[in-house]
C-alpha cells in the first residue's frame, strides 16, 4: 500500500476517485494535481493552474469522468481528466467557495456553498448565472451532503446550524426545508448515517450531535467524546463513522451505542482537514497542513464487512442450527460484531506502536 503523496504545496482539498487508484489534490496556490497511486509506485499525471487563490475543494462527478474544483478566488472549474476546462465560472459566488456536493441523477447539475453562508445550484451545460442560490445560513458553510433517495441537500455552517433544502421543480430550484436553531458551536463535518434516520454532526467542541431524520428542531443525543473539534468525517458503515480532529487523531468511532473504538492514523500535531476512501476501500487518505496526502490502512474495517456479509451467507442457507437465543444487549454495550471491530483497531494500534519504537531505536 501506498504510504503518502507528495505534493507540490500544501494541500487543501482532496478527492479520490470511486473506482480508479486516482486522487485529486488541490493546492493552497491555486493548482490542481491529479495522481496515480498503487502498491508498486505512485506518481503526478498532470498539474493545472485552475485557479489564481487556494483550490479549497476538488471532487469527482458521480460518473468519475470529471473533476469539480472550487476556490478562495470565488470561481468554479470543471475539467476532465486530461485537464482540460469543460466549464468555468470565474465569479461564482460574493466570497470564497468552501463546499461543492454532485448530484446523482445529473451528471451536469452541480451544488457550491461559500464563505458567507450561500449555496447555489449550477447546470454545467449553461454559461449563464446559477440557476438557483439561497442564503439561509448567516456564516461560512462547511459541509453539504446530498441524498438522491429524498433528493435533500444538507448544510452545515459555521453558525452552528443545519440546512435542510429539497430540490423542486425537476431539480432547477433550491427551496429551504428547515434551518435548524443555531447552537454556539460551529457545525464542522456531517454523515448520513443509520440508513437515512439519522445525522451526525461534528463540532468545533469536540462533539457529535445527533439529530433524526425530520426532527430538525432540536438534537436527539450528543457524544462529547473528542478533545478537539472534528474537523472532517467520512462514513465507515451505517453504525460507524471515521473522524479526523484538531488533534491530527484520526478515530473510528462506533455510534449508537457510543464508542470511541481506536485511532487508526496521526498527523501528530496537524489538524486532520480531509478524508476519502480509497476505490477499494483498502485504506483511508487523509491530509492535513503540509504537502503530503497520507493514506492509513483500513484492512480492519473492510474485513468485519466481508465477515458480517459471510455470517448473513451462512444463517440463510440454514447453517445455523442452533437454538440458543441471543443474549440480550444492554443499553450502551457494543455487539459481538462491534466488539470484535474495537479488538482489531486497538490491536492495530499496538502493531503500530510497536513498529514506531522499533523504528526509533534503530536509529540510536
Amino acid at each position: 500500500m501506498v504510504k503518502s503523496l507528495r505534493c507540490g504545496d500544501q494541500v487543501v482539498g482532496l478527492a479520490l476517485h470511486s473506482s480508479e487508484s486516482l486522487a485529486a489534490v488541490g493546492l493552497i496556490t491555486g493548482e490542481l494535481e491529479l495522481w496515480k497511486y498503487d502498491d508498486q509506485e505512485d506518481r503526478c499525471k498532470g498539474k493545472s493552474v485552475v485557479h489564481s487563490e487556494s483550490c479549497r475543494v476538488v471532487k469527482f462527478s458521480e460518473d468519475g469522468s470529471k473533476l469539480y474544483s472550487g476556490s478562495a478566488d470565488r470561481s468554479i472549474n470543471v475539467m476532465d481528466l486530461e485537464g482540460k476546462v469543460l466549464w468555468k465560472h470565474s465569479d461564482a459566488h460574493s466570497s470564497a467557495v468552501n463546499c461543492l456536493a454532485s448530484i446523482e441523477e445529473s451528471s451536469s447539475l452541480l451544488l457550491s456553498g461559500d464563505e458567507m453562508g450561500e449555496i447555489k445550484l449550477w447546470d454545467a451545460r449553461q454559461k449563464s448565472a446559477a440557476l438557483s442560490s439561497l442564503q439561509e445560513q448567516t456564516d461560512y458553510i462547511s459541509d453539504m451532503v446530498y441524498t438522491s433517495a429524498k433528493k435533500t441537500l444538507l448544510v452545515t455552517s459555521g453558525d452552528g446550524s443545519l440546512g435542510v433544502f429539497d430540490l423542486k421543480k425537476g431539480m432547477t430550484k433550491l427551496a429551504s426545508k428547515q434551518i435548524s436553531g443555531a447552537r454556539d458551536d460551529d457545525y464542522l463535518s456531517m454523515q448520513i448515517v443509520k440508513n437515512g434516520s439519522k445525522v451526525v454532526i461534528g463540532t468545533q467542541d469536540g462533539i457529535l450531535n445527533f439529530y433524526n431524520w425530520g426532527e430538525w428542531g432540536d438534537l436527539v443525543d450528543r457524544f462529547p467524546g473528542h478533545p478537539s473539534s472534528i474537523e472532517s468525517m467520512l462514513k465507515v458503515d451505517e453504525s460507524t463513522v471515521c473522524t479526523g480532529s484538531m488533534d491530527g487523531m484520526i478515530r473510528i468511532v462506533n455510534i449508537f451505542p457510543h464508542k470511541l473504538l481506536g485511532v487508526i492514523g496521526d498527523h501528530t500535531d496537524f489538524p486532520i482537514e480531509r478524508l476519502a476512501w480509497t476505490h477499494d476501500r483498502r485504506a483511508i487518505a487523509s491530509s492535513s497542513h503540509d504537502s503530503k496526502v497520507r493514506f492509513w490502512d483500513a484492512s480492519c474495517l473492510v474485513e468485519d464487512e466481508d465477515e458480517d456479509e459471510d455470517e448473513e451467507d451462512e444463517e440463510s442457507d440454514g447453517s445455523e442450527t442452533s437454538e440458543e437465543k441471543p443474549k440480550k444487549k444492554r443499553k450502551g454495550e457494543l455487539d459481538p460484531a462491534q466488539e470484535k471491530r474495537k479488538a482489531k483497531i486497538e490491536h492495530k494500534e499496538m502493531s503500530s506502536a510497536s513498529a514506531k519504537n522499533r523504528d526509533f531505536f534503530s536509529d540510536i
